[in-house]
C-alpha cells in the first residue's frame, strides 16, 4: 500500500519528509528496529521493556523512512515523521490497513485472562481439529499454522506479528484463528481493529501490578478492553460476570450456560465429568491432572460450543486435547511418570507440584 493511502484518514500530526517518501510501497509495520527496511513504517511504542524512540536511528540506518512517534525524533530531514499520543494504538491501525485482506473468510477468536490462556487456546484448537476444522493459533510462545511453528524467541509479539499470523492463517486456508492476548499485549492495544467473532476470559486475578500495569484499575481496563472489542459473543466464567462487556454474554462454569458437573479424577491420568450445554449432556474425559484441569476444560468446551461444535464432538475430541507443556505426561513405565510443565513463576510451579 502506498504510504500516502496508508495514513489517509488517521488523525496524526505530520512533519514533511522527502516528497518521494509518500510514494513508498509499505508492506509491514514494525516496532523493533531489527525488522525495519525501506518498505516498513517504524512505530516508536512505549513499553516496560523500553522507549521505542531509542530505536528510531537504527531503523533509519536499515532503510526505513517513515516513522510514528509520540514526539519529534532526531532524524535526517528525508524521514517523514507522524506524531500521536497513542503510538501503540496507531501501530495496530496501520497493520490492519496493511493486511486488511487477511481476515476475509477467517473466524478470529481472542482469549485472555490471568491464568491458563495458552492451555485453553491449545485445548480449544485441538477440539476444533479433531472435529475436522482447520485452525491456526498464536500464543505468547509462537504461532502455529498447519504443521509450521514460528517461535517468538523470548520476545512479546507485536501488532505486525499478529497481522502476519492472520495472513499466514488465510494462506493456509484456516477456518479459525485463535489468539492468546497477555495483559502486556492488551496494554499495547494489539487487539485494535481485529474483527473478533468471539472473545473469552479464562479468569481474573490482578497481576503484573506495578510493572506492566500501574494499578489494578489499569489491569482491569486492559482485560475489559478485549471483552468490549465488539465481538458478537463474549464468554466469561460465572465469577467474572460483573466485568464490563459488549455483545452477547455467555457464562460458563458451575452455574453457567455451559458447565461441568460431577468432576472426578480418573486414576492418575486425568479427570472425568459431565459436560452440560443448553442442548446436550455428555460425559467427557480430559487427560490433564490437577485441580485447575476442569476449569481449563470447561473454558475450552465453552469456546468450542460458541464456534459451532456439538457436545458429542467435544466429548470425542477432549481425550486428545491435552495442551503441550502444561503438566504434559511424557512417559510412563512401571507406574512411574515423567511430566513436563512450562511453569515460569513460583505460583505456577507450586500449583503444578501440588497437582502431581
Amino acid at each position: 500500500m502506498r504510504a500516502e493511502n496508508l495514513f489517509k484518514g488517521l488523525d496524526l500530526v505530520r512533519r514533511s519528509g522527502a516528497l518521494q517518501t509518500y510514494e513508498l510501497k509499505i508492506k509491514h509495520i514494525v516496532t523493533v528496529p531489527e525488522k525495519a527496511d525501506e518498505k516498513s513504517v517504524y512505530v516508536a511504542v512505549r513499553s516496560p521493556m523500553g522507549d521505542g524512540r531509542r530505536g528510531a536511528a537504527a531503523a533509519y540506518s536499515r532503510g526505513c523512512r517513515i516513522f510514528v512517534a509520540p514526539c519529534p525524533l532526531d532524524l535526517p530531514h528525508d524521514a517523514a515523521e507522524y506524531y500521536t499520543a497513542l503510538p501503540e494504538l496507531t501501530a495496530g491501525l496501520l497493520a490492519a490497513k496493511c493486511h486488511a485482506e487477511a481476515v476475509k473468510n477467517l473466524t478470529v477468536v481472542g482469549v485472555t485472562g490471568t491464568h491458563a490462556k495458552t492451555s485453553v487456546v491449545e485445548t480449544a484448537a485441538a477440539l476444533l481439529l479433531r472435529a475436522g476444522k482447520s485452525v491456526a493459533i498464536l500464543t505468547t510462545d509462537g504461532m502455529m499454522c498447519g504443521e509450521r511453528f514460528v517461535p517468538f524467541a523470548g520476545r512479546a509479539p507485536d501488532a505486525e506479528d499478529i497481522w502476519q499470523f492472520l495472513c499466514l492463517a488465510r494462506q493456509a486456508r484456516a477456518e479459525f484463528a485463535v489468539i492468546e492476548f497477555s495483559s502486556y499485549m492488551l496494554a499495547q492495544r494489539l487487539h485494535a481493529s481485529i474483527p473478533f467473532a468471539a472473545v473469552l476470559l479464562t479468569d481474573y486475578v490482578p497481576h503484573h501490578i506495578g510493572t506492566v500495569h500501574a494499578d489494578e484499575l489499569a489491569y482491569r481496563a486492559a482485560k475489559q478492553s478485549l471483552l468490549r472489542a465488539g465481538a458478537p459473543l463474549v464468554l466469561v466464567p460465572c465469577e467474572c460476570a460483573s466485568l464490563e462487556t459488549s455483545g452477547r454474554l455467555i457464562r460458563y462454569g458451575n452455574d453457567g450456560e455451559i458447565a461441568l458437573h460431577d468432576v472426578h479424577p480418573v486414576g492418575r491420568d486425568g479427570i472425568g465429568a459431565i459436560l452440560e450445554t443448553p442442548f446436550e449432556k455428555v460425559g467427557i474425559f480430559y487427560p490433564v491432572v490437577g485441580d485447575f484441569a476442569h476449569k481449563n476444560a470447561v473454558a475450552a468446551a465453552a469456546l468450542a460450543v460458541a464456534l459451532g461444535l456439538s457436545a458429542a464432538e467435544i466429548a470425542q475430541g477432549m481425550p486428545y486435547a491435552a495442551p503441550v507443556g502444561r503438566l504434559e505426561r511424557l512417559a510412563c513405565e512401571n507406574e512411574r511418570r515423567i511430566y513436563l510443565d512450562a511453569a515460569y513463576e513460583g505460583e505456577d510451579l507450586t500449583t503444578a507440584l501440588r497437582a502431581l
